[in-house]
């Protein structure tokens, strides 16, 4: 799909307005080319009699309207069903594009939920929708909770008051990262964050090969990952379920980390973060956590931080580097600006005008994106 596209059905007088990123559409081109490019995002939220109803008032097309009403009387409505008739309606896709998203759309039926909602949540924070990201991550942290009781209830139902209390909260954590060989793909939080499609990273606190395991012999503090390993195959557990563990979580923390960075909203990124790190224990956890805790506290802190993680004085120094330059590019622009000067009042003292600075600063932010989505 490249260069100008025609459009061949009259364009809406009122716009259909997709809540996931605040934009309106007119044509059911514009309607083809978001289902295409956000596969995703596809939910109850644009899939829904609303739709259906502007697609027949405002579009005039009513055979389409029916068709896909019909679809939403389904008790388990499949997102191929709903959204294939609308390609076809003005031929949108090739037979090759066609083919592909047919591909993905088997895939993403055969995720787990929780992975699609991380997914989602990831492609929300790379288009800068960081408020719809960090809900979209938060829904997934509770289903993933709610996936993990399930399993846990198979084996060993006392151990569900456990999962109940997984909260948002700070993690310490005394492990020593200084050996990750391999390093996250996240370094600086205002840059960088993790690739949605990328693998597992490896973990830096990894037992000796030749060191045999056994399942049955799992300390209760293992992670669930290890537990898992318990459960026999005739549960027929999802296994792609089964394998979600900590590293999972931890990226999920960490992506939501970085959703509150951009936001300004520190502390809860270095929350986040904490946590990140003590079921990543990977170099780029590190960096974020530290970048953090340099913006919200300054130097002292990071150094202060950068030795509870037991960071050896050469990578601290080389991260101290990193989190100068991106603060100096952040400070570069009026919301850096305004952060900077908040902080400043809160060294201060002055807790209560840096509170309501930040309420107003973020209010900003938001009334900004709104005012770039023209809604």
């Amino acid at each position: 799909m490249s260069g100008y596209i025609l459009c061949q059905v009259k364009r809406a007088k009122l716009p259909y307005y997709i809540e996931n990123i605040s934009t309106n559409i007119y044509s059911i081109e514009e309607l083809c080319f978001y289902f295409y490019h956000n596969i995703y995002l596809l939910d109850s939220t644009i899939l829904n009699e609303e739709l259906c109803f502007w697609i027949r008032d405002q579009l005039g097309l009513k055979k389409l309207a029916e068709n896909l009403y019909k679809h939403l009387d389904d008790d388990e409505m499949k997102v191929g069903d709903f959204i294939l008739p609308v390609f076809k309606e003005i031929s949108y896709l090739s037979l090759e594009e066609f083919r592909r998203l047919n591909q993905q759309i088997r895939q993403l039926a055969n995720e787990p939920e929780v992975l699609r909602q991380k997914r989602k949540g990831d492609y929300l924070m790379e288009h800068g929708k960081y408020v719809n990201a960090i809900k979209v991550y938060q829904r997934a942290l509770r289903r993933e909770a709610e996936d993990d009781t399930e399993v846990t209830d198979i084996r060993k139902p006392e151990a569900t008051e456990a999962a109940a209390d997984h909260t948002v909260g700070v993690q310490e954590t005394t492990e020593n990262p200084a050996g990750a060989e391999a390093e996250s793909p996240v370094a600086i939080t205002i840059d960088m964050m993790e690739d949605p499609q990328g693998g597992a990273e490896e973990e830096t606190d990894s037992t000796p090969e030749n060191q045999e395991t056994d399942a049955a012999e799992t300390d209760s503090s293992s992670s669930r990952e290890e537990k898992q390993e318990e459960v026999t195959s005739d549960q027929e557990l999802p296994r792609q379920e089964i394998l979600l563990g900590k590293q999972f979580i931890g990226e999920i923390y960490h992506n939501m980390g970085c959703a509150y960075a951009r936001l300004f909203q520190m502390e809860e990124a270095i929350r986040c973060f904490e946590i990140a790190y003590g079921k990543l224990h990977t170099m780029g956890a590190v960096k974020s956590l530290l970048y953090a805790v340099y913006m919200e506290h300054g130097v002292d802190a990071f150094v202060e931080k950068a030795k509870q993680l037991e960071v050896d004085e050469e990578r601290q120094e080389e991260i101290y580097v990193e989190v100068e330059e991106a603060v100096e590019d952040l400070y570069d622009t009026p919301e850096g600006q305004e952060y900077k000067k908040l902080l400043e009042e809160k060294q201060q003292g002055r807790e209560e005008d840096y509170q309501q600075g930040m309420e107003h600063l973020l209010e900003q932010l938001t009334a900004e994106y709104h005012k770039s989505t023209g809604y």
